[in-house]
């Protein structure tokens, strides 16, 4: 007899089918939720202004703030720490490592006091006494305790301190035992990890500066760029350093630390998805069915960002003369209102209000010995000339309508051109043509021109 063949029902095979199915789709939502967690760009901010023993700083607490709702906006996973003390910086550190293992970006900024000592580098909680050098170890974080919090994400790991600043601590701290330290100036340099970057908002050796506005050069530029789409970290830090430079009149220069891996990497990637209610740019737009047409925003022409350039770099200025060379050149601007808004104010401000005087009695006429005229001496206008330009170069030095490279060219000045120095404004001095090689229309053009090419 035959062996009989033991043939499955429809409904065995459906339940076959049904596990596989389940099988593929459980493994599948793994894949995902292992990628989702992969792409991650995680954060920890931490700004410290009221120091405990030493002057409260203005910025860092702004600093924090603003620069956690940036990253937020693009998708960052944020952690923020305001004003932390020894025990809350640890804490904060430890929770991050946990947050930035396996992430794709790890980023931590610190804006407060650090300080250098025998060529090591730590950032000081709210809550450091720092009277003695031993106390540096078991008072502060040392730099190395951040660089481990971010090691553990796969592509980009970057710790950046605002914390250069001039430091009250090393002023007041006695040095003891046999071994004498070294305490520096700002912070000392480092040499991390291939793929990881570490940014001072001064270069070592100097100090960084607060500024007079919200924030500090450093993070103001870190602000202007950090969430621009498409933007390579290499090119991010260049623009950053170019800025503060600027801002800083040639004093604070910023530097970093470290390589980046051979491929490029973004702070934020163009269609990178955001988080729930944040603002940042999403990888796909949804589009409402309609039959309206559509008309696209009209784009700004380069008139129109050369005018916002300009404007940016004269609109705290409290210089007539300024407002009025904008008006000048961009008088049909968007911007133009706000110009003569301000040079009217400005103008009123420096007009004298009449006041009605009471009357007086008319006193009796005096007899007036006739004076001996004396030669008025003619004010004495500072000059110079247009020096040390690259002869294998452009050779030449551009005038600008105010002190910033952004802002539009006037003239190309070549060299020995005499001119008249009216004001200086940081690094720039504001001129007037008194000689030109070739055209005389531009004799007594007034403008402003970068110092290091002017000679007295």
């Amino acid at each position: 007899m035959g062996a009989m063949l033991n043939i499955p029902d429809n409904r065995q095979i459906g339940t076959r089918w049904r596990i596989l199915l389940l099988a593929l789709l459980t493994f599948g939502i793994l894949l995902l939720a292992q990628a989702a967690a992969d792409a991650r760009s995680v954060a920890l901010i931490i700004g410290n202004s009221k120091y405990n023993k030493i002057a409260e700083l203005a910025n860092p607490t702004n600093d924090a703030q603003d620069l956690s709702a940036s990253l937020t906006n693009i998708g960052y996973e944020v952690q923020t720490v305001i004003d932390a003390d020894y025990e809350t910086m640890r804490k904060a550190l430890n929770k991050f490592s946990e947050s930035a293992n396996g992430a794709k970006v790890a980023m931590i900024f610190f804006a407060g006091h650090g300080i250098e000592i025998d060529k090591q580098n730590y950032l000081i909680p709210v809550d450091a006494k720092l009277e003695t050098d031993t106390q540096v170890a078991f008072q502060t974080i040392p730099l190395d305790m951040m660089l481990n919090a971010v090691s553990g994400a796969s592509k980009l790991r970057m710790v950046l301190l605002d914390a250069c600043r001039n430091n009250p601590f090393v002023s007041k701290m006695r040095s003891v035992g046999a071994k004498k330290r070294s305490l520096g100036r700002g912070l000392a340099a480092v040499e991390p990890q291939t793929g990881t970057l570490v940014g001072f908002a001064a270069k070592e050796g100097t100090t960084a500066s607060d500024g007079n506005g919200r924030n500090s050069p450093y993070t103001s530029a870190l602000l202007k760029h950090i969430a621009k789409p498409d933007l390579d970290v290499g090119r991010l830090f260049r623009k950053v350093r170019d800025e503060v430079l600027e801002t800083t009149g040639l004093q604070q220069e910023p530097f970093q630390y470290g390589s980046l891996p051979g491929e490029d990497v973004f702070m934020h990637p163009l269609g990178g998805t955001k988080k729930p209610g944040s603002t940042g740019l999403t990888q796909q737009a949804v589009i409402k069915p309609s039959t309206q047409p559509v008309i696209p925003p009209a784009l700004p022409t380069p008139q129109d960002t050369e005018a916002k350039q300009a404007w940016d770099a004269i609109s705290s200025s409290q210089r007539v003369s300024d407002y009025e060379i904008y008006l000048q050149f961009y008088s049909d601007s968007l911007y133009a209102k706000f110009a003569k808004a301000r040079l009217e104010a400005l103008k009123k401000q420096a007009t004298p209000r009449e006041t009605v005087q009471p009357a007086q009695p008319k006193p009796k006429p005096k007899v007036v010995q006739p004076a001996v005229s004396q030669p008025t001496r003619p004010t004495r206008v500072r000059t110079g000339r247009i020096c040390r330009l690259n002869r294998s170069g452009d050779n030449f030095l551009s005038m600008r309508t105010c002190a910033s490279t952004r802002c539009r060219e006037i003239r190309r000045l070549g060299p020995g051109i005499r001119i008249a120095l009216r004001a200086r404004r940081g690094a720039w001095w504001k001129i007037q043509l008194r000689s030109s090689n070739n055209d005389r229309n531009y004799l007594g053009s007034v403008g402003y021109a970068y110092g290091k090419y002017i000679c007295r």
